[in-house]
């Protein structure tokens, strides 16, 4: 790992280390297309942020494309599907309520283990503020 990159991971206290280059990736994204994407299982009603409570994190991606391949690559995941958010209202109900239950953001996670960064809703607030 280059000094550059190092610079730009910062370790939490478990020893995963988290993107800061992700997250900014993520908020840019979303904040072009004022859509978010999350999962919900296939035989019942949207999530809301009323169903956050007791997980650590939710995650979330910046494309369907990007959901699909997670939904379609991973066993476990296989009976859940993409969930457009507006990104209005995620910034609004969703980001409050997960504040409130201490739930972090998982941005874009990938990977046959659906692997990525976890940061907090005010990185991830902040972030989507820097993207406008």
């Amino acid at each position: 790992m280059g000094f550059l990159e190092r610079l730009r991971r910062d370790e939490r206290p478990d020893g995963a280390v988290r993107s800061e280059t992700d997250v900014a990736a993520f908020s840019r994204e979303v904040a072009r297309t004022g859509v978010v994407w999350t999962l919900k299982r296939r035989d019942a009603p949207a999530e809301t942020p009323d169903d956050l409570e007791g997980r650590g994190v939710q995650p979330f991606w910046s494309s369907r494309e990007r959901v699909q391949e997670l939904t379609h690559a991973i066993p476990q995941w296989q009976g859940f599907e993409p969930q457009e958010l507006a990104l209005a209202e995620w910034e609004a109900r969703w980001l409050p309520a997960m504040l409130a239950h201490g739930v972090q953001v998982g941005p874009n996670w990938s990977g046959p283990r659906a692997e990525g960064t976890e940061v907090a809703v005010e990185t991830a607030l902040r972030h989507l503020r820097a993207a406008r």
